[in-house]
């Protein structure tokens, strides 16, 4: 998977929740077999945003790879996108949380972590997502 378009050391810090910092959707591709959606700060306003952009990349084909390791917090409504998208795309969704970080604990706080197809990084997710491939 090519992060040619991320540079991450341009992409902004992690915010605390609740300082009013909504989160940024960016989507990277890769060739158009993979649609990676990085999201960076605070997703509890934005969930609709992410839900648009995975509809799109969905529509066009593309397995889905979001990238939570910038995301500061998510809510219990980006949860429920995410567990209803992995249920309606089996094979075809990919989460990457990293090895640490905020939005990790709250997945495995809930058991979504054992759950879903979490990896933790951008190559694992795609390995997942080839191996899946119908």
């Amino acid at each position: 998977m090519t992060y040619a378009a991320y540079d991450s050391a341009a992409a902004a810090m992690p915010a605390a929740h609740g300082n009013g910092a909504d989160a940024v959707v960016t989507r990277l591709s890769d060739g158009g077999a993979v649609a990676t959606l990085a999201v960076t700060g605070d997703l509890s306003n934005e969930v609709k945003n992410l839900e648009r952009a995975i509809a799109r990349s969905l529509r066009s084909g593309a397995a889905v790879v979001i990238d939570l390791r910038d995301c500061s917090y998510c809510d219990s409504a980006t949860l429920g996108l995410i567990v209803n998208q992995q249920r309606r795309s089996p094979g075809r969704f990919a989460i990457v949380l990293g090895d640490a970080g905020p939005v990790r604990r709250i997945f495995e706080i809930t058991g979504l972590s054992n759950r879903l197809a979490i990896a933790r990084d951008a190559d694992e997710a795609r390995l997942f997502l080839e191996a899946h491939r119908k």
